[in-house]
């Protein structure tokens, strides 16, 4: 007789390893893809981006920095266009580790 618990063990390991790949796969990925990103900024776009991702606030930014709420801001809208990402949140989930 053919001994079904075989079968369901290996097709278990078979999906476990799979997700296993993926998730490695996809974390490389993400890896590549936000390093790459963070190339497309300019220097001042990274300093605003660090600061950013540090939860600061656009006026305690162009504070920090020394510079207008407006300059700021578009910096902050170039950075969103050049990350594809519609806000902070998702600039941060992309580079979260």
């Amino acid at each position: 007789t053919f001994n079904w618990n075989y079968l369901i063990y290996f097709l278990l390991l078979a999906s476990l390893l799979t997700n296993i790949l993926l998730v490695v796969y996809f974390k490389k990925y993400k890896s590549k893809h936000t390093s790459n990103a963070k190339d497309q900024l300019t220097r001042q776009e990274q300093n605003i981006l660090n600061l950013l991702l540090e939860d600061m606030s656009n006026k305690e930014i162009a504070d920090a920095l020394f510079v207008s709420l407006s300059t700021v801001k578009t910096h902050v809208n170039n950075i969103y266009k050049k990350l594809n990402v519609q806000n902070r949140d998702e600039a941060k989930s992309l580079f979260s580790k």
